[in-house]
């Protein structure tokens, strides 16, 4: 138990901490493309949005990175018009961090993708104070280790809020999950921690 409880504070702790350490920071501003600068941005980089909507008409994908956070200066809405993959997501990738951002579909009802924002085979990735909605889940996490969503807000998704399968050490922290299928399922997960959320009006609890 106590392996487990220090697990889990660094798993809450090291996301919001690390902002102090990255090397460089890549600024855009809305017409410029997010997918351009992830591609370009080096390990340690941060990719800072400024206000505004942020039209795509690919998913956008973070392959391969280490230490890279994304991040908004204001109101910044990530809008996806690719229906068929989700609006970002994160393969293969270590301590990626998303944060203050809004990430959806354009119309509602027509998402195909497993979910808005899909991690995969990630190690020590978060999601922080995003707005996630309209897609089939809003957070699709499968094959990961240590994995913090926190202070996010997950709605009006087709089947489930947080969709949870094969992970390790996953810290849902005061999120509020409503109007969705489903608030949060899992499948095959160990050390999950769920602390101080708001898991309401879905249509299946």
């Amino acid at each position: 138990m106590k392996k487990i409880l220090i697990f889990l504070f660094l798993a809450s702790n090291i996301f919001l901490k690390i902002s102090h350490v990255y090397s460089n920071t890549i600024v855009l501003s809305p017409g410029e493309s997010i997918q351009a600068a992830i591609d370009k941005a080096k390990n340690g980089d941060m990719i800072t949005l400024r206000e505004g909507k942020y039209i795509i008409n690919q998913g956008l994908v973070v392959r391969n990175k280490q230490k890279l956070k994304i991040q908004s200066v204001g109101p910044v809405q990530i809008i996806s018009t690719h229906y068929a993959s989700p609006v970002i997501s994160l393969h293969n990738s270590h301590l990626v961090i998303l944060q203050e951002c809004e990430f959806r579909y354009q119309n509602p009802g027509k998402a195909k993708a497993a979910g808005v924002i899909v991690f995969q085979n990630t190690i020590r990735c978060a999601v922080i104070s995003c707005d996630i909605s309209h897609g089939l889940n809003g957070i699709h996490a499968v094959n990961n280790k240590i994995l913090a969503l926190i202070q996010n807000n997950i709605h009006h998704n087709q089947k489930t809020g947080i969709y949870l399968s094969g992970s390790h050490g996953v810290l849902v922290q005061n999120n509020t999950v409503s109007d969705n299928g489903k608030g949060l399922e899992k499948i095959n997960v160990t050390e999950l921690d769920l602390k101080n959320n708001d898991i309401r009006d879905n249509r299946s609890q």
